[in-house]
């Protein structure tokens, strides 16, 4: 093979691997997304509970005005108000919501003027606000995000994607068995906005053990409040955990023992 045709060679490679950055380039720069909280209600005893919605740039592109719908179970919970987040207000944002039905409600952020022309950075944009309704019964109500639209100083739209939360309801009465105890989310994904996982319908002072599958011990965690409980996904030093599978054993002072599983995904 002569040396013109291993030059022309060796400049195709180039053109395409320019072309395949620039393609990675582009499509990291045009898209960010929305990460939620989760929050925890007990019937009776909670006034208020907070959920997060947080701005995660990606790449470099530049967030000026957002819009998105929040959906959420009207029988269970009731939207108070929507407050700007820190991030927005740093901005110089400001921040509307109106009831677009019962359950979902569209929230905007965005500013007038000079201000406009600001980029968000990343951070909380939001804090919704919800009560739980008379009508709440204990569970998990799922609050979820979806047609969201975002755009720069230009007005030129931004691929987006949002993650869901929810609120675990707990009942408040203590249990006196642990029947009913179960843990959510499982399967807990970080990429769907999870941070914590939450152990329902406790009896009073139980104790749960967090293990990995070959049966080492990672965490201890006490009953807190209202037979309920949370993990940080944390190890009992503080460090995320990896993904996988894990035990969890559940025991009280009546000697009860509850065992399961709980997938991990990163």
């Amino acid at each position: 093979m002569n040396q013109t045709i291993l030059k022309g060679i060796k400049r195709s490679v180039e053109i395409f691997m320019v072309f395949l950055f620039m393609m990675v380039w582009i499509n990291k720069v045009n898209a960010a997304n929305i990460t939620m909280g989760e929050g925890t209600g007990i019937l009776g005893k909670t006034p208020e509970i907070n959920i997060g919605a947080d701005l995660s740039p990606g790449g470099g592109e530049e967030v000026a005005a957002l819009q998105f719908d929040v959906n959420f179970s009207a029988g269970n919970l009731i939207l108070e108000r929507v407050e700007v987040g820190a991030a927005a207000q740093a901005a110089g944002k400001g921040l509307e919501f109106s009831a677009i039905s019962p359950g979902k409600v569209r929230v905007l952020v965005y500013a007038a003027g000079t201000e406009s022309q600001n980029s968000i950075g990343q951070g909380r944009i939001a804090q919704l606000i919800f009560k739980l309704a008379s009508t709440a019964v204990p569970g998990v109500a799922p609050v979820t995000l979806n047609q969201i639209v975002m755009c720069d100083k230009d007005a030129a739209i931004i691929d987006s994607n949002g993650t869901n939360g929810a609120i675990a309801i707990q009942s408040p009465e203590v249990y006196d068995n642990l029947s009913y105890t179960k843990a959510y989310p499982n399967p807990y994904k970080s990429s769907s906005g999870h941070s914590r996982i939450i152990f329902m319908n406790l009896t009073e002072n139980s104790t749960i053990k967090i293990y990995t599958i070959s049966g080492k011990l990672i965490k201890v965690i006490k009953e807190q409040i209202g037979g309920m409980a949370e993990w940080d996904v944390r190890n009992k030093k503080g460090k995320k955990i990896a993904s996988g599978i894990y035990i969890y054993l559940i025991t009280n002072k009546a000697g009860e023992k509850k065992k399961g599983k709980i997938a991990i995904v990163k």
